[in-house]
């Protein structure tokens, strides 16, 4: 690409320099020290992004930017600063490339080694061996690729020799190793026979697991059982209590029915008392001993009925100690019975 002008600001000495370009060869004049290697170094800075770091940046610590203005009216700005560092093509700004040039940048100044010949550097291709006189020719004219290809495709060649090479050499030693394996035969019939008893083990191993769960089953059942057995030995005692208590509960009618007959007894008693005043007051005989007949006859049923509370007192307390032994045995059925009751299933609770 052709170069139409190189504008520079605080890089080495230049300040702010600018230089237009016309077509053909462009002299730089000037005097020792006056910056004429420094306008070298800063279209190299600005094509190929070297030299690194920040020595070329002006010691009075301006922003640092050279821009390249192209033929074809495009631009190239390469900037650097305390806290910038990018290139700008046009418009575009490029940062974070490193050491490279974006390849962007490279493809529109289309600049390499080979445009560049600085001054201590000898005579262009004249001092060079006939090789690399070659090498560059075919790199200008694209034929570098053909030598690029016969330089991989022979180092691929000599690649696979030595691989081959290796392979057949290994070939061999297998060849030799595979003489030492021949008891491999008599060791799969070996292997299909233990395959065959693993399998056999696997069975033997099944039915164990089998005969182990219904011994675990056997050995609970007998538990229940066990339980079982004392739930109904418990539910024995539980019936011969329920019965107990119906007892009970019919001598408490009884003794309800012993307190009204003691309460017409002293009702009566009291009649006799009264029956007995009117005797004294009345010289009516017979009067007298019908009363009499039937104070004898009421002190008989008094003294029955006197031995029926006696009786029924005791009934009272020996359905008093029935009704502890039955809720004992109560307590003792409910710890005993299950949620379920496993002989009809009905609820124990």
């Amino acid at each position: 690409m052709t170069l139409k002008s190189l504008s520079i600001e605080n890089f080495q000495s230049h300040k702010n320099s600018k230089l237009d370009f016309v077509d053909g060869v462009n002299a730089i004049v000037g005097t020792t020290d006056s910056g004429k290697s420094g306008i070298l170094r800063a279209l190299n800075w600005v094509t190929n992004n070297k030299p690194g770091g920040n020595a070329f940046r002006s010691w009075w610590g301006d922003d640092t930017k050279v821009k390249l203005t192209l033929k074809n009216r495009s631009s190239v700005t390469r900037i650097r600063t305390n806290s910038l560092n990018k290139y700008i093509l046009d418009a575009t700004a490029y940062e974070a490339f490193g050491q490279n040039v974006p390849e962007e940048i490279s493809k529109e100044i289309n600049m390499s080694d080979i445009n560049w010949q600085r001054q201590f550097d000898p005579p262009f291709l004249l001092t060079e061996s006939s090789g690399e006189v070659a090498r560059r020719l075919n790199k200008t004219v694209d034929l570098d690729i053909i030598d690029v290809a016969l330089t991989n495709i022979t180092g691929r060649i000599r690649q696979n020799t030595q691989e081959l090479r290796s392979e057949q050499s290994r070939l061999e030693e297998l060849e030799e190793e595979k003489v030492s394996f021949k008891y491999i035969e008599e060791m799969e019939k070996g292997v299909v026979e233990v395959e065959g008893l693993q399998i056999k083990i696997e069975g033997l191993c099944e039915d164990i697991g089998k005969i182990q769960n219904a011994v675990r089953n056997l050995k609970q059942y007998q538990l229940r059982l066990t339980q079982v057995s004392g739930i109904l030995k418990a539910e024995d005692k539980v019936l011969e209590m329920s019965e107990l208590l119906k007892k009970s509960k019919v001598a408490e009618r009884n003794c309800d029915d012993l307190d009204e007959t003691i309460d017409n007894i002293e009702r009566y008693s009291k009649q006799v008392e009264q029956a007995n005043k009117i005797l004294d007051a009345k010289d009516d005989l017979d009067n007298v001993s019908e009363l009499l007949r039937k104070s004898i006859k009421i002190e008989k049923e008094l003294g029955r009925f006197m031995d029926l509370i006696d009786r029924i007192h005791k009934v009272k307390k020996l359905a008093m100690s029935w009704e502890d032994e039955l809720e004992k045995y109560e307590n003792e059925f409910n710890k005993l019975m299950p949620e379920v009751c496993p002989l009809c299933g009905r609820s124990g609770k």
